[in-house]
C-alpha cells in the first residue's frame, strides 16, 4: 500500500511513498545500498529538481506550483517521463494540491 503524507509528497508533485526507491530497490529489482526517505527527509529537497531550480534549493518554495515559472522546462521534462512511465502527471499533481488542497489530493 502507498504512503500517504504530506511529508511524502515532493516539490515536484511525487508521491515519494509511491517510489520504488523509497521501498529500497532499483529499477531493474535489485536491492539498493541505502533506501531513499523522499525528497523532504532531513530538510533535502527534490532530488531532481534541486541542481537545476534555484528557489528550491533555497527553499524559497515548498512546492513548484508557488514559483511564477510553473510549470518549467525541467519540470515539463519530468512530468513527460512520469506520464510515459507511469501514467502520473506531476503537474496535474500539483494543479489539484494548489486548487484542492493537500488533504483532497491526499484522499484522492
Amino acid at each position: 500500500m502507498a504512503h500517504l503524507s504530506e511529508e511524502l509528497i515532493a516539490p515536484c508533485g511525487m508521491n515519494c511513498g509511491t517510489c520504488i526507491a523509497f521501498f529500497g530497490h532499483t529499477m531493474s529489482g535489485s536491492k539498493r545500498k541505502k533506501r531513499c526517505q523522499g525528497c523532504r527527509a532531513e530538510n533535502k529537497s527534490c532530488a531532481f529538481l534541486k541542481k537545476k531550480c534555484k528557489k528550491l534549493d533555497k527553499n524559497e518554495i515548498n512546492y513548484c506550483y508557488e514559483c511564477e515559472s510553473f510549470p518549467c522546462e525541467h519540470l515539463k521534462i519530468l512530468d513527460e517521463h512520469y506520464r510515459k512511465r507511469y501514467n502520473i502527471s506531476l503537474i496535474d499533481n500539483l494543479i489539484s494540491i494548489k486548487e484542492k488542497g493537500m488533504d483532497f489530493f491526499l484522499r484522492s
